[in-house]
């Protein structure tokens, strides 16, 4: 390997670390991405990339990284309980949406959230809240979305659109990063 490309790589790995410490995790898969483009043999680089991808709640990603990586200890989580119930929930959950049964789906999306919280997951139950007329919930929700991603751009802007373009003192603070919440991404 271009010991050049291999440096490159290890300094955008190293960047990505650092974005994930501060909850920025769309910064952190940028830094991934490029990790990767110039380095795509290293399996370190696509599991942390598919642990970016599975908070952020894009499955099929995380499960494409960790294949590449050949992480047999990560992808068997597809094949969990827990993954297996979480999956039937979100497709019962969509059930209800399309039934009209906000509340059903309210209530079948929180309980799959409390197993595997994930930025889509809160942005979606907010969505339902706010399709309920339940605004302050809704927020609330698109808030946990922002403590796992601060970057998270969709639950920014539902949160201002919502809310008629002014930002909760608490939304905020967790936004510009005053608060901290600790990431729960590492290589085990």
């Amino acid at each position: 390997m271009d010991p050049l490309k291999e440096s490159a790589a290890k300094k955008a790995y190293e960047y990505a670390q650092n974005r994930l410490g501060e909850n920025a995790l769309g910064s952190a898969k940028s830094c991934l991405l490029q990790a990767v483009s110039y380095d795509d043999d290293d399996p370190v680089y696509y599991t942390l990339l598919g642990l970016v991808a599975y908070a952020s709640g894009e499955f099929t990603k995380a499960k494409e990284y960790w294949r590449k990586a050949s992480s047999d200890k990560y992808l068997g989580v597809f094949d969990s309980a827990d993954f297996l119930d979480y999956q039937k929930g979100y497709d019962l959950c969509i059930d209800h949406i399309k039934e009209g049964k906000y509340t059903k789906a309210a209530v079948s999306m929180n309980r799959m959230i409390k197993k595997m919280p994930n930025t889509n997951g809160y942005r979606f139950l907010g969505l339902i809240f706010a399709n309920l007329g339940l605004k302050k919930t809704a927020v609330l929700n698109w808030t946990e979305a922002l403590k796992i991603d601060r970057e998270d751009n969709l639950a920014l802007e539902y949160i201002l659109t919502t809310d008629g373009g002014k930002l909760p003192l608490f939304v905020e603070k967790v936004y510009m990063g005053v608060l901290s919440f600790g990431t729960n991404l590492k290589l085990l």
